[in-house]
């Protein structure tokens, strides 16, 4: 038997040996590549509104409209082309802009692989990490975004209640005849309350600058307008914990000088300036 294996083993020409190494080459690869293991990883991500081949080098930012805000709901997955499930939505965070624009984070379990070489987690043939973008053809929508935490933590994030101080600056007597104490601010598929005004107190405006001397003689000219008023709003805010800082509605930093965004039924209280933060006392109810 030997004697006959060596025997056709001489007959065979260099080509076909070379043919013959390549094929057992290819069929290693693609047991290797095929027979690796996918896993399961959750991440976050920010929606913006244009496919990612028409955005700038420069990503500015660019909030979806209100329709695509309300197609995403949780629960809802992207499959393959087997029909296996490759992505499901977990969590869905949508911040209105008063207006036709939104601020939407998703929370999503993705079925990828990882590469071993280059320690990269794969989804659809694109590396998992912060920054990368990502789309997911979910049950009937096409969203395109980018990941800004490729790996959230299995029980969630860091979350509390707390109290924020924000100075409403040159307000219209619309504006606060508007503010309701008890006015919340909701979002994501349950409608879970995210703010709440607590009070709020008034004064005459500080003014608004219209000229400063650049030259330091410290001439300032103010315009008053006595239909205007600054208005410190008390508010009840969830934030969550990212990197050891808190942060409201996905990407606010909350910090004392900070500017903050929060729209109520109401009124759209935006570029406001965080005057104070503290915590919940123990008379005031953390929910």
């Amino acid at each position: 038997m030997k004697k006959f294996v060596f025997k056709k083993l001489r007959t065979i020409t260099f080509l076909q040996l070379i043919i013959l190494l390549i094929v057992s080459a290819s069929t290693v690869g693609i047991v290797k590549f095929f027979g690796k293991k996918s896993e399961w990883r959750t991440v976050k991500i920010q929606v913006v509104g244009k496919d990612w081949s028409n955005l700038p080098v420069s990503y500015n930012g660019y909030r979806p409209p209100y329709w695509l805000a309300e197609s995403i709901q949780k629960n809802d997955v992207e499959r393959s082309v087997g029909g296996g499930i490759i992505a499901e939505v977990i969590d869905v965070e949508r911040y209105s802009r008063s207006g036709p624009e939104y601020d939407i984070y998703l929370t999503v379990r993705v079925n990828g692989v990882l590469n071993k070489k280059t320690n990269k987690y794969i989804y659809k043939g694109k590396a998992i990490e912060i920054g990368a973008p990502i789309d997911l053809r979910l049950n009937r929508t096409l969203v395109f975004g980018q990941i800004i935490d490729d790996q959230v933590p299995p029980g969630g994030y860091v979350t509390k209640r707390i109290i924020v101080t924000s100075l409403y600056r040159n307000a219209s007597r619309w504006i606060i005849n508007n503010l309701k104490v008890g006015d919340t601010m909701t979002t994501g598929s349950n409608g879970s309350a995210i703010a709440e005004i607590v009070g709020f107190t008034t004064e005459p405006t500080g003014g608004r600058l219209l000229y400063a001397d650049s030259v330091g003689s410290e001439n300032v000219l103010l315009e008053r307008d006595p239909t205007l008023l600054d208005a410190h709003i008390r508010t009840k805010l969830l934030v969550e914990k990212h990197d050891g800082e808190w942060f409201f509605g996905g990407h606010q930093s909350i910090k004392v000088g900070n500017f903050l965004w929060l729209n109520f039924p109401k009124i759209n209280a935006k570029n406001m300036e965080i005057e104070s933060v503290e915590e919940i006392t123990a008379n005031e109810k953390p929910q």
